[in-house]
């Protein structure tokens, strides 16, 4: 499994993480799990402000990339939510190179 923390830009913010798996479905269960734990721990990092209570879901994308969805508060009133997506927390399962 690769994880990465990146900028809104797209560079990444330190190291990716990896970490071995025994097949793709554990790879996928975890980086699904990371990707949003990292969303909320770098909630203000990550994009508009989330609806107040609202979950942090990721979702995977066509490529394969986990990005997270979530409710933020709309700019005309701070207690109805509308549709967001954070690109700046990603995570991915790809094989590593032997």
């Amino acid at each position: 499994m690769l994880a990465a923390l990146v900028t809104a830009q797209g560079d990444p913010i330190g190291q990716p993480i990896t970490a071995e798996f025994a097949n793709l479905a554990a790879c996928e269960a975890q980086v699904k799990a990371t990707v949003e734990a990292l969303a909320l721990v770098f909630e203000e990092r990550t994009g508009p402000i989330r609806l107040q209570s609202a979950p942090v879901n990721a979702v995977k994308r066509g490529s394969g990339v986990w990005m997270v969805e979530f409710q933020r508060q709309s700019r005309t009133d701070p207690k109805i939510g509308e549709a967001a997506q954070s690109r700046n927390v990603r995570g991915v399962c790809r094989e590593l190179g032997n």
